[in-house]
């Protein structure tokens, strides 16, 4: 399952690209590229992977509806996949703890099943 995902996120040539506006979203966190490619990094995997809440509640932060990723997946498992995508996109890397706070502050909606 791993591997399918790592793959279609590669076919759908996602990007860890922060977006090139910095209005809008949470603001719990000041600005870093660096987090900002982990929020674009776990947005698009959500959109890629992700499935809507059957009962269409929101998150915590931002009343965003929450998204589940598939329970084969760990949040070490995406971090890999984090990492190896920042890799093929030269964006400096950050460690596992920070990205799992990034997660946290700035993408609370996208949870693991």
């Amino acid at each position: 399952m791993i591997d399918a995902t790592r793959k279609k996120f590669d076919d759908n040539g996602l990007t860890l690209s922060p977006p090139s506006s910095r209005s809008g979203g949470d603001r719990s966190m000041s600005y870093n590229p660096r987090s900002s490619s982990v929020t674009t990094f776990l947005t698009r995997l959500a959109e890629c992977e992700g499935l809507p809440s059957p009962s269409g509640r929101g998150g915590r932060l931002g009343g965003k509806p929450l998204v589940f990723l598939s329970s084969s997946l760990t949040k070490t498992n995406v971090f890999d996949m984090y990492i190896e995508a920042s890799h093929k996109e030269g964006v400096k890397d950050i460690g596992e703890r920070m990205f799992q706070h990034v997660w946290k502050e700035r993408c609370s909606h996208i949870r693991i099943m």
